[in-house]
Parts: C-alpha cells; sequence; structure tokens
C-alpha cells in the first residue's frame, strides 16, 4: 500500500474512493471499506482512502487529543483490507479553508475518481459544504458515482468511534471489542518485564486493571476482559503517567514477549 500525505504526490488513472477520520478501523468502517475494495476489485479500480490527522473534532476543541489508532496502526490495518493507497492530509488551515470543488477536482485529477465512498455523517470541504445532495449532484455532471453507507447497527446502536472511546472511559474492553471486532490494541514500548509505555496519544481505557496479551513487531497490547494466558496490568492510578505517555504496569505475569 502507498502512503502518502498530498494529492500530488499520486497518479492514479482510475479509483474508488473512501473519505473519513477512520479513528479506530471498527466494524462499520470495515463493512464500507470492505465493500468499497470488493467493487474496485471487481472493476478493475484501485481503492484508496483520504483521512486527516489530526483529527477534526481534536482541532476544533470538540475532542481530547488521543486515538483508536495513531497513523501507523491506521495504516497498517487499511493495507491489511486492501486499500492500494492512503493519503493522509494534515487537517491544518489550508485542508480547512478548502472548498469542497477544490478538494473534489483534486481527487478527480490525482485518483482518477470513478466512485466515492463515505459514512452518513460525512461532508466535504469547508463548512462541511460538500454534503451527500451536493456531491451526487457533481458526480451526475462530472461522471462518478456517490456511496454513502448508513452506520452499522450492532446491539441496536450504531457502530461508532464514539461508541469505543465511550466504553473504553467507562471500562468496558469488552464493548469495545464488540464494536472493534477485536481486542483493543495499544502501540506500546517494551521498558521492562515488568512495564510497558503506551504511545503518545493514545486512547487508554479508565483506570484499573486489565488483562492483555503482547505480540507483533512493533509490539502491540490487546486488552482483554481475561482471556487465558493473558498477562494483567494497571492503567491510570497505578501506573506512571508522564504529561503525553503512559507508563503500564504489569502487576502479574504468566507470558511476555520481550
Amino acid at each position: 500500500m502507498h502512503r502518502l500525505t498530498s494529492f500530488d504526490a499520486l497518479s492514479c488513472p482510475a479509483a474508488l474512493c473512501a473519505v473519513g477520520t477512520f479513528d479506530g478501523i471498527h466494524l462499520g468502517h470495515a463493512a464500507l471499506l470492505g465493500g468499497m475494495v470488493r467493487e474496485a476489485r471487481e472493476q478493475g479500480l484501485a481503492a484508496v482512502v483520504v483521512t486527516f490527522f489530526p483529527h477534526p473534532k481534536v482541532v476544533f476543541g470538540r475532542a481530547p487529543d488521543r486515538y483508536l489508532t495513531l497513523p501507523d496502526a491506521k495504516a497498517d490495518r487499511l493495507a491489511a483490507m486492501g486499500i492500494d493507497a492512503l493519503i493522509t492530509l494534515p487537517f491544518d488551515a489550508e485542508t480547512i479553508a478548502t472548498p469542497a470543488a477544490t478538494f473534489l477536482a483534486r481527487m478527480r485529477a490525482h485518483c482518477g475518481l470513478r466512485g466515492l465512498w463515505m459514512g452518513e455523517d460525512f461532508a466535504l470541504g469547508n463548512r462541511r459544504e460538500g454534503d451527500a445532495a451536493w456531491l451526487r449532484a457533481r458526480g451526475a455532471v462530472e461522471g462518478f458515482d456517490v456511496r454513502i453507507v448508513a452506520p452499522l447497527i450492532l446491539d441496536g446502536r450504531p457502530v461508532s468511534a464514539t461508541r469505543v472511546r465511550e466504553a473504553l472511559q467507562r471500562g468496558d474492553v469488552a464493548e469495545a471489542a464488540h464494536c472493534l471486532g477485536r481486542p483493543y490494541a495499544i502501540p506500546v514500548t517494551v521498558l521492562s518485564a515488568r512495564a510497558l509505555r503506551a504511545r503518545e496519544r493514545q486512547a487508554l481505557p479508565m483506570t484499573g486493571d486489565y488483562a492483555g496479551e503482547l505480540d507483533g513487531r512493533p509490539v502491540h497490547l490487546h486488552v482483554h476482559d481475561g482471556w487465558p494466558g493473558a498477562i494483567a496490568l494497571a492503567v491510570g492510578e497505578r501506573a506512571e503517567r508522564t504529561s503525553e505517555e503512559t507508563t503500564l504496569i504489569i502487576h502479574h505475569r504468566h507470558d511476555i514477549a520481550s
């Protein structure tokens, strides 16, 4: 998968594109992106994701500067899903001021836009002027389809990154895993056999004791309700906290990757 930070670095003859923040890559995101990838393969097109960092809600002061998936983890998951190119745009003053028409023109010029996929709550461009009606009208004229994907409903409620964050905030890692389709993963640095350091700006569960397992290179801590063979760790008051990083303390170990 190609990882890019601007449209200028991409020259694609024809693609389906999904635009959104996609924090967490939860089951709802997987349904949208999986559908786009399947359709792209059937049509012989590339599958491109356009996303933003920092999160728009963080920039506008409506959410804390913490993420379910930081850029590297997000890229790894998207690559595993079959995405061909990931464009991560800085959500800065220039991006905020970009009119929807300009944003769309860049996608058409550099991605060969044949279809645009996004969730119901997403709108493109400055002041969210590029809503579904606007995009469909432009698509009819400029020759691309617009696919608005409804939220995935799980246990009677929409799956969303907000739902996952709220579950973590109350320590309900089982609910978070239910919405993600996998245990919640925290990228960590192994400091010692008894200490892990969470990556800067990574969202963590509320203060408490949890079970977890370590795997992968880079190392990720997968937080569980208490699977057999898991390590036990403390998050919050029993951990050492600096301004941006948290050292998670392992207080009982069955097995740990070094």
